[in-house]
């Protein structure tokens, strides 16, 4: 799989239950940026939002954070090596 991610540009995650998931460090050891929905634990794990990893809250916010990392790479680029 994290051939696949390195493929891409964002990856969307999604943690349930306010759990990591192995996709969110799948994804950061591809090297592509991922887009995760905020929870506590990511911020436990030492990974910072805008930094690390695109967060978002709701439907609307991810949609809006996928085009805005989308139309902006170097941003991109820059989350998705600090991630890494």
């Amino acid at each position: 799989m994290t051939e696949k991610y390195a493929e891409t540009r964002i990856v969307l995650n999604y943690c349930l239950n306010n759990d990591v998931n192995m996709r969110a460090f799948e994804v950061l050891a591809s090297g592509s940026a991922m887009l995760c929905n905020r929870i506590p634990a990511l911020e436990a794990c030492g990974l910072i939002d805008g930094v690390h990893y695109i967060g978002y809250s709701n439907v609307n916010e991810m949609l809006i954070q996928c085009r805005k990392y989308l139309d902006d790479p170097e941003a991109r680029e820059k989350i998705a090596l600090a991630g890494h």
